[in-house]
């Protein structure tokens, strides 16, 4: 099962507590009021849950967009 945008920015839009219609693709992570620390952990919980896989620090830090997230969570042949 893949990961759909519209999924990804509702939950998404939970984490950072915005409305969903103010996140597209092309939105950067970094320049939400709401990304922090925890933000970036509720993230890595959702990949975790949704994958079944643990993400590494250095694809964590490859991600700056929203369409990087989604990237990750479809595909399937790379080791997260």
């Amino acid at each position: 099962m893949k990961m759909d945008m519209e999924t990804l920015k509702e939950k998404l839009a939970n984490i950072l507590e915005v409305d969903m219609t103010s996140l597209s693709g092309s939105t950067l992570l970094s320049e939400q009021e709401q990304w922090d620390s925890f933000a970036a952990l509720s993230v890595v919980a959702l990949i975790t849950e949704y994958t079944g896989k643990q993400i590494t620090v250095k694809k964590m830090e490859d991600i700056s967009t929203i369409d990087d997230l989604l990237r990750l969570f479809n595909d399937t042949k790379t080791e997260i």
